[in-house]
């Protein structure tokens, strides 16, 4: 067996709740940063918002075919894709 054969990658749940934990607060500066400071030049940055704005759009929509299908009830679900 060569060693990139051999090479497994393993993640234990808690080094994975670590990461996520890390990871998704800081997209989710960054995501407000752009939406913060976009807005001021939008003839610079219109494409760039438009598709940001398609983007949280779509995410939001696909989070309540997703709770619904985990069995969430409506107004958790309604209520967290409005927010």
């Amino acid at each position: 067996m060569t060693p990139q054969q051999n090479v497994r990658v393993h993640m234990s749940s808690r080094n994975l709740t670590e990461y996520l934990a890390r990871s998704v607060p800081s997209s989710c500066t960054v995501s407000s940063g752009l939406l913060v400071v976009l807005p001021f030049d939008v003839q610079r940055y219109g494409s760039f918002i438009g598709y940001q704005a398609m983007v949280m759009m779509t995410l939001s929509a696909s989070g309540i075919v997703v709770g619904r299908w985990a069995g969430m009830s409506s107004w958790f679900v309604v209520g967290d894709a409005t927010v």
